[in-house]
């Protein structure tokens, strides 16, 4: 194609071909043309606006090309292919309930794939006012097929949704829409009556009626408020759907005038409510009166009366009296049991304590609450106690009392008529003995007689007596027997050796120390002092210690004894102390003389300790005269050392003579902190010595006063003490001012290197010592030194070299003296003629002689400014000598002046012409003379011109043409005999040329030929010589050639489609009138085919038959006439394609970008073409496409955590068989195989991103959510894959199905009569169990189809898994049969049936049958539960009502008409837990209702009235403080049915409480569904836990959970004071839990050593049914664990579950096993605001 005619590209719509096109009679007039459908050349695209209109569905795209004549007349082009893309089914749900308000999910069908569904990137979605779109208002876009119209958004005017399709272009102009329909969802007939009686507070119901339609409604919300539309709007409480009561706690301020009852969808609240005006109910007495007539301190007696309320009276059912230590009620304690209305009248008994009360406070009680603000009366008690009672006993004897008894009279005695006095056992009278009886008249005093037995009595206790009854607190003396023994009797034996005693006896002075006057010591042969013997006179009472002297004789005595004395007499039972006497001499002495002296000593000492060294503070060591050491024979002290070290260093040179006697023995006393011993242990010496001999040293160093050498000698005989030779140079033969050689010297080494150079200075001998591993000898072998000098004569030098500075000649000389030491000579230059400047060597070593020369080449350059002198060194076999012997150096210079040349040669780089030159002024030496063509002016790579020139002639000829190369100078040397200069003269060349700069661009773009113009410019610099130009095609020096103009022109037009090979340049000569020359002014041809190099493109789209990455080239050598590129993908050479890339990229931009997910579909190859300004090339480069594929393959993973719904273990995989590009491997949980929407949650959820690995370790405890299966995707630099390697996630739990749901769990009203589970399966829950049917949860540990039925237990017997599967004996219809559900193994599944028709109560009972088949065909064991319906279940409650010393209240609503069963039993001994003996729970039943003993606390067959309040109460019980009690109640519909719900409560007695009485502050405290215990610190051996509680209140009184359970009650009916859930279900880490969980003796070890946070216990609580709380408050835990070491945790911490993970929130350290608190003293509570949710 020549696109050098096309002007314009004309662009058509037709309704014919394009094959047919060129045929139609019309032409193009019958075609429509696109808007600007003249397009021109260089543009191959055309932008359609969108909305263009399509004449037909079988319309085509037509191109023409058109030149200046005309347009083409046969077009190409390509059928349109209109592209339809809408989506299906759009559907919405309001679940906003306001009316005129919307919200909910708008979801739609995607396009189908046939509509050319990968057009769609978006989809808008709009409201609007009709179907086509009339004033719409977008609200989200997106690519998926689900978006959220926000809760609350006004209808307004519209009517429909529209949901838009998007492409890259545009949005489709025709969307798919749907219909509004508003929900309006309000409850009726809203009431509220205030049963809270304190003016101010409310309390009670709130009740309503559900709307007509509640299909929406997830939830009711109740607000109280100050406004009918919910200003300053406080919730009080959120019920399911189906519940119409909601109530309002008592107490609740009244800051509100509203009630407010909001519906809420599973999008949002309503905020139109339906309200109701509050009205607030006020009942309360008046005055409260009270006189005590109780005469004791703190005790009360008398009537309280009071008058009943005038107003609200109706509400009022009792009355509570209180006593209370504030007009406000605080501290209560109740008095008798609650008042009915109408009653105005209460007694105080006599001796009631009054303890910290201060007023007596009346409340009235609704059936809702108590009030909280009572109406009081103040206390006024009366006291008549004696005061000031003293007693002295003056008997010291204990046991034994004597003394008189003082006292002074009550501060108010009018009722006082007399005073006992008794002796008593406690502070209150118990076990007293009457002392004395006495009138108010008589003297405030008694006698209590001498030598009385103190026995078990601890008091003295008075009475003050009035006429009607003695006191019965009395005032209490404590008594205190004077036994006076002394305490902290200590005395330790410092004297070390046996049968002595030494030391100090010290004691504490006695108790009652004011009655004791003195002390009387004895040594005793007991400790009651038999046999005794003074130690002392008697010692003063202020006197504490007795110094026993050293070597005091111990005789037969065994104990020392000390006696008290008081004035009176002397003690007669001692304190004693037993006296321990030992002999503590060191069990072995040796020692070893390292001092190598005769007659000297030293070396260390060493001992064997004594067995015992306690008493031990040090050791003496001596030399001693002889064995015993003793002092008066002559002995010397080595040294004293403590008691820790077992050795002593004798320092050396000791000598044995010593002030005329001889030290022989070494001896070793033991010493105590009071004196040293006198026997001692000891060792005889035994003497060492050792020297060296025949010492030879030869000085080998040749300077004066120099030394060195090696120093030679022969080892002592005897070296067996030796280690080290020290060898020094001194000035006398004694080593006097001696120095040492190096280090010392090995034994087993006789020889000593003296280094060379060593100055002689004072020294005249070598000394040689020996030295032992403690001293060196004192007395020296030694040799007198001789020192060596070497002398030379006659140095001379003769520089024969005639360059500046460089010399060349003989260097000589002579030996004078030492010939025989000197081995070699060698010659430096040096600075001066000492050896302190610089030198450089010259030569090698120059063999000795008498007569000796060194040749010193031509051209050594020293160089001579820095040295002056040759010196020559003479060496010996060890070193050079350091002061040379030297003569002066003279150098001798000689070169030519005035070099001149005139170039006559033309060419570049050409020379010819004439040299000359003057001679040196210094020329005696000079022999020729040479001339050469160089470098530079020192004649480097230079050539030399013709021969050698005689002396005698000063000029040589250069011929023409010749070449200069790299030569600038002309350089002329002089040579001697000896050698040529080395120094030239120089001069610079000046070359004649004439050079033209060429040029040529070729503008024909064809491979081999050119076309242009060929131009020069003017040639420089010497053109005046130049006289003509002749061009030629040549190579690059102008060979080879082939002329294309003839002489004397300027320029050359070549013709286009010239073939230039073989030539590669234009060449361009000049020509003077001598000659043409011979290099040419040349320019290269470039031929216009500039193709792009090295294409590299790395597909990073690691999926099949996708690619994606950068694609890079290397731009052309010569890129200056291309202006673009242009790069596609094509299938081949004849198929290009220009997508998904393609296009013109810039000169300078060697990279386009391939976007990720690409489809190779019939992609080959990557072509990149080159373009001028004149033309395209018309052969590409391209690069063959290599897809990358890179994914894992073989995904494996076995589940390791046991948990339901749990997921931990290793996910392992095999690598893909090429991962060069693979940068990290991807790991996503998904909802299925394909699941790549990264924006929805719901299909997939991210895990981890790793660098390349073949596994990945999932932790343990990772929730599965409802994921079935695991992605595994690689990524490289560019992107991850969308096609992962998918594994199904099977969640492994069939030896523990849940850690946390140990126990089935069944909602009240269900009576579980027997209870299997099989391996395949677990059943967790079983709930709402009525006469329509149940609601069952159980957790399948294979997939499978379950059927589910339920039959009487009178036809199970013969039945199979067969009968099960076909439903044999099922009760009910359809919908109370599962008949072959498909399961999902591992997670909990709840099924429902209904319509079962089940009659309730005892006589009929139903097994419940669960049966999963697998995929085999033989049916496995079907599981079953056989359970009764309850007839009477517990609406509420049951929750302690009322509590004191008597009495016990509870409060409850139940669920039908029937009867109660109520008592109490004490926990203690296990009497309570009797009744759950066994497994029957019928039989327990039967229990309650039949254990009437005919005694109080007890009542039975109540009648009750179903859904109202009922307040049961229990009188004469007799609760004991600190004791525990179990409450039954059992609700059943008739007296022999056996069907009812038994519930039981437990609380520890610790005072009178009533539902509403003060809690301990407490700062707020999270709630959650998990708790648990951690250790904060490692547990070595096994961590035991013996009893753990969790409390709601941080005092630790309110128990939501413990374990073990305080006795077996496998319904976990069991309730507790205070709480709302009995008993979460236990877990464990290590897991499960133990199956005695449910014992009181059980315990939980974990079996394996803990690291720290490494094992947990807890609870999880929220499993039950719907009227248990999700969640619960743990404020306090109470734990027990083991006290054996390396069974307990020293730190703990208290943790909850927040949703995503647990969080610290109480702390306890520095635990030592048992009993501990989170928090204790020593705790921390932590802060997490995210988790804290009251």
């Amino acid at each position: 194609m020549d696109q050098q005619q096309v002007v314009y590209y004309q662009l058509y719509l037709s309704l014919v071909s394009p094959a047919t096109a060129g045929l139609h009679p019309n032409g193009t007039q019958d075609w429509l043309k696109f808007p600007n459908g003249s397009v021109s050349v260089g543009t191959t695209h055309l932008d359609l606006l969108p909305d263009h209109p399509v004449p037909a569905d079988d319309a085509y795209i037509l191109v023409y090309t058109e030149s200046t004549l005309a347009e083409q007349t046969t077009p190409v082009g390509q059928a349109l292919n209109d592209s339809l893309a809408s989506v299906r089914n759009v559907s919405f749900t309001d679940l906003d309930l306001d009316q005129e308000e919307l919200g909910g999910n708008v979801t739609w069908e995607a396009v189908p794939p046939e509509e050319q569904a990968e057009l769609v990137t978006l989809h808008d979605v709009y409201l609007a006012e009709d179907e086509v779109g009339a004033g719409r208002s977008q609200f989200a876009s997106t690519k998926g097929d689900t978006v959220p119209l926000e809760a609350e958004t006004p209808r307004r005017s519209f009517s429909h949704l529209l949901v838009f399709t998007r492409s890259s272009l545009a949005e489709q102009s025709r969307a798919a829409f749907l219909g509004l329909s508003d929900t309006t969802r309000l409850v009726q007939n809203l009431s509220f009556v205030d049963q809270d009686l304190d003016a101010e507070d409310l309390g009670g119901n709130v009740s309503w009626r559900q709307p007509e339609d509640s299909s929406l409604v997830v939830h009711y919300t109740v607000y109280l408020a100050t406004s009918g539309w919910g200003a300053d709007r406080s919730q009080v409480a959120q019920v399911e759907v189906g519940s119409t009561v909601a109530p309002v706690q008592p107490d609740t301020p009244l800051n509100f005038t509203q009630v407010l009852v909001y519906a809420q969808s599973l999008l949002a609240e309503q905020t139109t409510p339906v309200a109701l005006n509050i009205s607030d109910t006020v009942a309360s007495v008046s005055n409260v009166e009270f006189v005590d007539k109780d005469l004791d301190t703190a005790e009360l007696g008398g009537n309280v009366t009071w008058t009943e309320p005038l107003i609200d009276y109706n509400f009022v059912q009792f009355y509570d009296v209180y006593l209370a230590n504030s007009s406000y009620g605080a501290f209560r304690a109740q008095l008798g049991a609650p008042l009915g209305a109408g009653l105005a009248e209460t007694a105080v008994p006599v001796d009631l304590a009054q303890e910290f009360h201060t007023h007596i406070v009346v409340y009235t009680r609704s059936v809702l609450v108590e009030q909280s603000t009572p109406v009081a009366a103040q206390i006024s008690d009366t006291s008549s106690d004696v005061q000031n009672v003293t007693f002295t006993d003056e008997d010291l004897d204990a046991e034994d009392l004597g003394g008189r008894i003082y006292w002074d009279s009550p501060a108010e005695f009018s009722q006082v008529t007399g005073y006992n006095i008794y002796i008593s056992q406690d502070a209150f009278g118990g076990g007293r003995s009457l002392i004395a009886e006495q009138t108010l008249n008589e003297s405030r005093q008694a006698v209590l007689a001498a030598d009385y037995t103190l026995a078990n009595f601890r008091h003295l206790v008075l009475y003050s007596r009035s006429s009607l009854a003695e006191q019965t607190t009395p005032v209490a003396f404590e008594l205190s027997d004077s036994e006076s023994v002394v305490v902290g009797l200590n005395f330790t034996d410092k004297d070390l050796d046996g049968s002595e005693l030494g030391g100090t006896i010290t004691w504490q002075e006695a108790g009652d120390s004011q009655l004791v006057v003195a002390y009387d010591l004895y040594l005793s042969e007991s400790a009651s002092g038999e046999a005794r013997a003074r130690l002392n006179e008697s010692l003063p009472a202020d006197v504490f210690d007795l110094d026993v002297p050293p070597e005091f004789p111990l005789g037969s005595a065994t104990h020392v004894t000390i006696f008290t004395r008081s004035s009176l007499v002397e003690q007669t039972t001692p304190a004693a102390i037993n006296i321990s006497d030992a002999a503590w001499n060191v069990q072995e002495v040796s020692f070893f003389d390292m001092d190598l002296d005769g007659a000297d000593l030293g070396g260390r000492i060493d001992w064997i300790p004594p067995a015992e060294e306690l008493l031990v503070t040090s050791y003496v060591a001596y030399l001693a005269a002889n064995a015993s050491g003793a002092a008066s024979d002559g002995r010397l002290q080595i040294a004293e050392v403590s008691y820790t070290q077992h050795f002593a260093d004798l320092a050396p040179e000791q000598q044995q003579d010593f002030e005329g006697g001889f030290l022989s023995h070494v001896v070793v006393f033991t010493k105590s902190s009071l004196v040293e011993q006198t026997t001692p242990t000891a060792l005889e010496v035994n003497d060492t010595a050792a020297s060296v001999s025949g010492i030879v040293f030869v000085d080998r160093d040749l300077d004066e006063a120099e030394l060195g050498g090696n120093i030679t000698w022969q080892a002592p005989l005897d070296s067996q003490l030796v280690t080290l030779y020290s060898v020094y140079l001194s000035a006398s033969f004694d080593a006097e001012n001696r120095s040492q050689i190096a280090t010392d010297v090995p034994i087993g080494t006789t020889l000593a290197q003296l280094a060379p150079e060593t100055p002689q200075r004072w020294f005249t001998y070598v000394n040689i010592y020996t030295k032992s591993p403690v001293i060196e000898q004192t007395t020296p072998a030694s040799l007198v030194i001789s020192d060596s000098v070497a002398v030379l004569a006659d140095v001379q030098l003769v520089d024969e070299d005639l360059d500046a500075n460089e010399l060349g000649g003989n260097i000589s000389w002579r030996v004078v003296e030492e010939l025989d030491l000197i081995t070699t000579f060698a010659v430096y230059f040096t600075s001066n003629t000492s050896w302190q400047g610089l030198r450089r060597r010259t030569g090698e070593d120059v063999v000795v002689a008498e007569y000796a020369q060194l040749f010193i080449p031509p051209e050594t350059d020293p160089p001579l400014s820095s040295y002056s002198w040759a010196s020559v060194f003479p060496s010996s076999s060890l070193a050079e000598r350091t002061t040379p012997f030297s003569a002066p150096v003279n150098d001798t210079i000689s070169p030519v002046w005035n070099i001149s040349f005139t170039d006559l040669d033309l060419d570049l780089q050409d020379l010819g012409g004439r040299i000359t030159w003057t001679e040196p002024l210094e020329a005696s030496q000079v022999t020729h003379y040479l001339v050469y063509l160089s470098a530079n002016s020192s004649g480097e790579a230079r050539s030399q011109v013709a021969n050698e020139v005689p002396i005698d002639q000063l000029f040589i000829d250069l011929v023409p043409e010749t070449p200069q190369l790299d030569r600038s100078f002309i350089v002329v040397y002089t040579r001697s005999v000896l050698a040529e200069s080395t120094t030239p003269s120089s001069l610079a060349i000046s070359d004649s040329f004439a050079v033209a700069e060429v040029n040529f661009t070729d503008q024909d773009l064809d491979a081999t030929q050119i076309g242009g113009v060929i131009s020069w410019t003017a040639p420089l610099p010497d053109q005046h010589l130049v006289d003509h130009f002749v061009v030629y095609l040549s190579d690059s020096v102008g060979n080879n050639r082939s002329q294309l103009s003839e002489p004397f022109t300027r320029e050359v037009s070549i013709p286009p489609e010239l073939y230039f090979a073989p030539h590669t340049h234009v060449a361009v000569f000049g020509a003077s009138v001598l000659a043409e020359q011979t290099t040419p002014s040349t320019v290269e041809i470039y031929d216009a085919d500039a193709s792009v190099t090295n294409i590299v493109f790395q597909d990073k789209d690691l999926d099949e038959l996708e690619m994606g990455g950068d694609i890079l080239w290397t731009a052309p050598a010569d890129s200056e006439q291309v202006t673009y590129y242009g790069v596609f993908l094509r299938g081949d050479t004849t198929l290009q394609i220009p997508g998904p890339v393609g296009g013109l990229v810039p000169l300078g931009t060697e990279r386009e970008f391939l976007a990720a997910d690409t489809a190779i579909a019939g992609f080959q190859e990557v072509a990149i073409f080159t373009r001028s300004s004149l033309v395209e090339q018309s052969t590409a480069v391209a690069l063959s496409i290599e897809d990358e594929i890179a994914s894992v393959s073989t995904v494996t993973f076995q589940d390791a955590d046991q948990d339901i719904d749990m997921l931990g273990g290793r996910i392992q995989w095999q690598l893909p068989n090429d991962t060069s590009e693979v940068d990290f491997y991807v790991g996503y949980f998904a909802a299925s195989p394909g699941a790549n929407d990264p924006n929805d949650a719901s299909a997939r959820r991210f895990e981890f991103e790793i660098v390349p690995a073949d596994f990945y370790d999932l932790p343990f405890q990772t929730p599965q959510s409802g994921f079935g299966y695991f992605l595994v995707y690689t990524k490289s630099s560019l992107a991850e894959q969308t096609t992962p390697t998918s594994l199904e996630m099977v969640d492994f739990c069939q030896n523990v199905p849940t850690l946390e749901n140990m126990s089935l769990y069944i909602e009240q009203g269900t009576i579980v009569l027997a209870h299997y589970d099989v391996p395949e399966m677990v059943i967790t829950k079983l709930t709402k169990v009525s006469e329509d049917g149940l609601s069952m949860e159980f957790a399948p540990l294979r997939k499978g189809p379950v059927t589910m039925i339920i039959t009487s237990t009178t036809d199970v017997v013969g039945m199979t898994s067969t009968h099960v599967q076909n439903l044999v004996n099922a009760k009910g219809g359809a919908s109370c049969q599962i008949d072959r559900y498909l399961t999902a193994a591992c997670s909990n599944v709840t099924l429902q049936l209904s319509g079962c028709a089940l009659p309730v109560g005892g006589l009929h009972n139903y097994r419940l049958w669960i049966l999963q088949a697998d995929e085999t065909t033989t049916l496995p064991e079907a599981a079953y539960i056989d359970f009764v319906i309850a007839s009477v279940l517990f609406d509420q409650g049951p929750l302690l009502y009322f509590r004191n010393q008597t009495s016990v209240g509870i409060q409850y609503i139940p669920s039908h008409q029937g009867f109660e069963w109520l008592y109490v039993l004490p926990t203690a001994g296990g009497v309570a837990d009797q009744v759950f003996a066994g497994e029957d729970y019928l039989q327990w039943n039967q229990r309650v209702k039949s254990a009437y003993l005919g005694q109080g606390c007890q009542s039975m067959q109540v009648p009750i009235k179903g859904k109202e309040v009922k307040i049961s109460f229990l009188h004469d019980c007799f609760f004991e403080l600190g004791q525990g009690y179990r409450l039954f109640i059992l609700l059943e519909d008739g007296l022999n049915r056996m069907d009812g719900t038994l519930k039981t409560m437990e609380f520890v007695y610790q005072g009178e409480m009533t539902r509403d009485s003060a809690i301990p502050y407490s700062h707020p405290v999270p709630v959650s569904t998990r708790w648990r215990v951690v250790p904060t610190t490692s547990v070595s051996s096994q961590w035991k836990l013996l009893r753990l509680r969790m409390f709601s209140d941080v005092s630790c009184e309110r128990a939501v959970a413990v374990f073990p359970s305080p006795y077996r009650d496998p319904l976990l009916s069991t309730l507790r004071e205070g709480a709302v859930l009995p008993n979460g279900a236990a877990f464990s880490k290590p897991g499960p839990m133990p199956a005695n969980i449910f014992e009181a003796e059980g315990a939980w070890v974990s079996g394996q050593p803990c690291d720290a946070n490494g094992c947990y216990i807890g609870f999880s609580f929220g499993v039950g049914g719907e009227h248990e709380a999700p969640e619960v408050s743990v404020a306090c835990v109470e734990l027990l664990q083991s006290e054996v070491a390396g069974e307990f945790a020293e730190g703990l911490e208290l943790q909850y579950h927040d949703g995503q993970s647990y969080v610290g929130y109480r702390q306890a350290s520095g635990l030592k096993g048992g009993l501990a608190k989170l928090p204790s003293f020593n705790g921390t509570v932590g802060i997490h605001v995210d988790g804290a949710k009251r």
